[in-house]
């Protein structure tokens, strides 16, 4: 079928007949064809009709075929269109020279031949339809040119600079207009002599107080010789971006091919996406992410690539191409073919890409990973939620523990009350119970927090888990089987003997609850190294190189969801049922932990049960005997002793509790009244207790300056509050400490202690 045209072709000629032949040759040829007896008509048809193509001729009743053409040039709506002179009185070479000087883009003369015109007309059109291509190829360059955050510019073979991004133009602090043609040497002086030479690898320049790579690019061997691509990369903020190279306005696909060389080194993920929403163009960087060869990913969808990801971004990018609204900084998280079953974290930047008519052709996609940075931004979280549950509970552990330590000495008083009813009996014990289980909560407080109170010591993991293995049995119950499997090969870690064995309480009673049908609770110790330059990854730190006994409880339950197992050791958080746990179990695990110096992991699928493992890092040195505990029997003779407590109820208790058994006691609300009466040389006191936390004068205080009077004097430090750094520093200092609350029982027994190395 002969071409045709959406728009017409309009013939202008005043004599009828050359107008009527011309008009009936391009119709028969397939155009549609509309025609202009004068230049005026031509004038007012070509603005308002948007031919697709004029055929002019030059004599004219009204206004010269030469000056309609050169109005038609002029006019920003009509300029683009072609025009064809065909003429019958100016014929000449030079009447034709000057048709084509004013501005016409053919010149025929009568009698012209119908299949000449007929390819002069599809010549000028194939050339019309080229130039729009080329325009919008430029428009697309342009976008993507301007969408480049480093500073880009192009100088030809004298080293001036013929092109530059807005962030040139930004960071030499000028306008394009003043940059453009002036050499690059005086734009940017830092670069000397390499703004001609080039450099054969990429160099480093400062510019004020920041520092940018440097980058070249000669092009393709077919560019012209001597032109190069600058790019200035901020490596101060490591936001480097891609190479760019000028596109020929001339050449679209030696411009193509730049554009190429700045995507495959740019530092981002970068591609354009179509209406389909398949790959038109992709760098390594966004392949790498993906986990395709770049050369798959063309052609193909989203969809077919990132099918995890699929769900989330093609409805946002549906959204994109209806509206034309830009998304910026959108946190994209998932898993891609690169890292399967890993979670990563991008942050992209959509752009509208739009065709010449400004309707939305696709997508621009700027991409970079920020995974890293996300988790370490988490664990910073983690560690401020972890310093607020820490002050949280320092702040209410004092009180609490002060009111507790009243609560059981009480009730112990009560208890011990040989004619106590017992209805009055079964009361005051669920009183006690309940103020231990405060207590309990308390310290699981504490634990997550780190500010619990520890004893740490040199312990075969191997012989705890075997002493507590019937004690386990019976926690976990008769449905399920517990299966112990020692390894640890006689290595030893420094850790609370105490707080392990509460550790395994709460992952057995954890795992218990989680099979629901008979299951099997394994407990597994062995020896891991992890060799230097290497890590293993944890809960939320990577395990360091070193030798560690680790620590498996895994149960076959019905397990976690990974959103559940994300937020397994935050403090009361629990899937339990209402009254069925307060959410601190794992927490104290997690806290008691961290705070002995080790790590800990937790791997989870639903009906596939949960793995947890501890690190604890090896020491060396042998394990210390077992010594029991004093039992409290035994008179205290006449032992006399000073209580120094600023609460009044503490006070009294510990006062009580000591006189029901026989020592003298004497009671001090402050340091100062407590040296007063040190002082005295007519009371000789055996023995001083003393809490740490007091206003005006502190235990430690306090202390220092009963070392100066009564320096023989034994004195226990009591107290509630979980000050971590002076518990460990009376610790380390060998001074007697107890930790409220405390039952009559462990206060006698360090009393006891205390005397009999003194006697």
């Amino acid at each position: 079928m002969p071409d045709a045209v959406a728009t017409p072709i309009l013939v202008v000629d005043d004599n009828e007949a050359e107008r009527y032949y011309v008009s009936r040759v391009l119709t028969r040829a397939g155009f549609e064809v509309q025609e202009a007896e004068n230049g005026l008509d031509a004038l007012h048809l070509a603005e308002s009709g948007q031919p697709a193509l004029i055929t002019l001729d030059i004599r004219l009743p009204d206004v010269s075929g030469l000056e309609v053409c050169r109005r038609l040039k002029q006019n920003p709506v009509t300029r683009d269109i072609p025009v064809l002179h065909i003429s019958a009185s100016f014929t000449s070479p030079d009447n034709k020279a000057e048709g084509l000087d004013g501005g016409a883009d053919g010149y025929l003369t009568h009698p012209v031949d119908a299949t000449e015109l007929v390819a002069t007309v599809r010549a000028l059109l194939r050339s019309r339809q080229a130039e729009v291509l080329v325009r919008a190829a430029a428009r697309e360059w342009t976008t993507t040119f301007d969408l480049i955050g480093d500073a880009v510019c192009l100088t030809g073979p004298d080293g001036s600079v013929v092109r530059c991004n807005a962030a040139f133009s930004r960071l030499v602090g000028r306008p394009y207009t003043d940059i453009i043609g002036r050499p690059l040497t005086e734009v940017v002086p830092p670069l000397g002599p390499r703004a001609v030479e080039g450099p054969a690898s990429p160099a480093s320049v400062r510019l004020g107080d920041r520092h940018f790579r440097v980058s070249v690019d000669a092009g393709p061997p077919d560019l012209e010789s001597g032109s190069r691509a600058w790019v200035l990369g901020d490596i101060t903020a490591r936001q480097q971006h891609e190479d760019a190279l000028r596109r020929s306005e001339e050449e679209a696909q030696a411009r193509l091919r730049e554009i190429e060389a700045v995507y495959s080194s740019a530092p981002v993920g970068l591609c354009v996406l179509d209406r389909d929403l398949r790959y038109v163009r992709i760098n390594a960087r966004m392949a790498e992410m993906i986990g395709r060869p770049a050369e798959a990913c063309l052609g193909r969808t989203v969809a077919e690539t990132t099918p995890t990801l699929a769900g989330m971004l093609v409805p946002r990018f549906q959204e994109l191409l209806d509206t034309g609204t830009p998304v910026y900084n959108l946190e994209i998280r998932g898993t891609t073919d690169a890292q399967p079953g890993v979670e990563r974290v991008w942050v992209a930047t959509w752009l509208p890409l739009r065709d010449a008519e400004g309707k939305v052709a696709g997508i621009n996609v700027a991409a970079e990973e920020v995974t890293e940075t996300r988790r370490l931004q988490e664990k910073l979280m983690e560690a401020h939620r972890l310093e607020a549950v820490g002050r949280l509970a320092g702040g209410v552990a004092h009180e609490t523990n002060n009111q507790m330590t009243v609560v059981l000495g009480c009730a112990g008083f009560v208890l011990r009350h040989p004619t106590l009813p017992g209805s009055l009996r079964s009361d005051v014990e669920q009183i006690r119970q309940a103020a231990e289980r405060t207590a309990r909560i308390t310290a699981q407080l504490l634990a997550y927090g780190r500010r619990q109170h520890l004893q740490p010591e040199v312990v075969d993991l191997d012989t705890v888990t075997d002493r507590l293995r019937s004690f386990l049995m019976r926690a976990l119950g008769d449905r399920s089987t517990l299966q112990i499997l020692p390894g640890s090969m006689g290595r030893r870690v420094k850790a609370d003997v105490g707080q392990i064995e509460q550790m395994l309480l709460n992952l057995t009673l954890n795992a218990r609850d989680a099979m629901t049908e008979p299951g099997t609770l394994t407990i597994r110790t062995s020896v891991v190294t992890v060799p230097p330059g290497a890590s293993l990854p944890t809960q939320d730190d990577e395990l360091r190189p070193g030798e560690y006994v680790s620590l498996v409880v895994a149960d076959t339950g019905n397990g976690m969801t990974p959103s559940t197992l994300r937020r397994a050791f935050e403090p009361f958080f629990t899937t339990k049922g209402p009254g069925k746990g307060t959410g601190l179990g794992l927490s104290m695990v997690y806290g008691l932990v961290k705070q002995s110096g080790g790590y800990i992991r937790a791997e989870s699928e639903p009906g596939r049960g949960t793995r947890i493992e501890i690190f604890l890092p090896t020491v060396d040195g042998p394990t210390p005997a077992v010594t029991l505990p004093p039992t409290g029997a035994g008179g205290a003779g006449s032992a006399y002793v000073l209580v120094v407590e600023d609460d009044p109820l503490v006070r009294s208790v510990v006062a009580r509790e000591l006189a029901g058994h026989g020592y003298r006691v004497a009671e001090a609300p402050n340091g100062h009244a407590a040296l007063e009466r040190l002082s005295q040389s007519s009371e000789q006191f055996d023995l001083l207790i003393t809490d740490l936390a007091m206003p005006r004068m502190d235990g430690r205080e306090l202390a220092e300056r009963v070392a100066e009077i009564r320096p023989e004097l034994p004195i226990l430090f009591i107290s509630g509050h979980p000050d971590e750094a002076a518990r460990r520093a009376l610790v380390e200092a060998d001074r007697p400490y107890l930790q409220k609350p405390f039952t009559a029982e462990e206060l006698l027994g360090r009393l006891e202690e205390m005397l009999r190395r003194v006697r």
